[in-house]
């Protein structure tokens, strides 16, 4: 059975959006162990979950002209792939430094994300299902 129409396009933005939230949280939530593992101190820790939303401040706008560029598919696809290499740069990861890398390009797949799942369900949706839409991948 194939899924397919506007509602399998939500389930699956809403479960990348879903990959997004936990790895948002991952650093954060085991950040005790981190501390106590790495010796890292809350100060690091607490620049390791910013460093996440950082980039968002420089990319939010040029994200926008990436998609138009290279079209939502290939930059979905792009953006899961950083988040990807950027969650096993940290895996990998030994100290603060590469911690640090690994989350700054996972943080740059995930701002390159949600622009273009924005951008998807406003082009996708229109009229009275926008709102239900975009709330729905949202709330992923």
């Amino acid at each position: 059975m194939r899924l397919e129409g506007p509602l399998a396009l939500l389930a699956a933005l809403v479960l990348v959006r879903i990959a997004y939230g936990v790895q948002f949280q991952s650093v954060g939530a085991v950040g005790p162990a981190m501390v106590e593992d790495l010796r890292l101190s809350y100060t690091a820790l607490g620049s390791l979950v910013g460093a996440y939303s950082l980039l968002g401040l420089l990319l939010s706008l040029p994200a926008g002209w990436i998609v138009t560029r290279y079209g939502e598919r290939r930059v979905v696809l792009g953006s899961v792939a950083l988040m990807a290499i950027g969650g096993a740069v940290i895996a990998a990861a030994g100290g603060h430094p590469m911690i640090l890398a690994g989350r700054l390009v996972s943080g740059t797949g995930a701002i390159l994300l949600i622009v273009t799942l924005t951008s998807i369900v406003a082009e996708r949706f229109a009229g009275p299902t926008l709102p239900a839409a975009m709330g729905t991948m949202l709330v992923g």
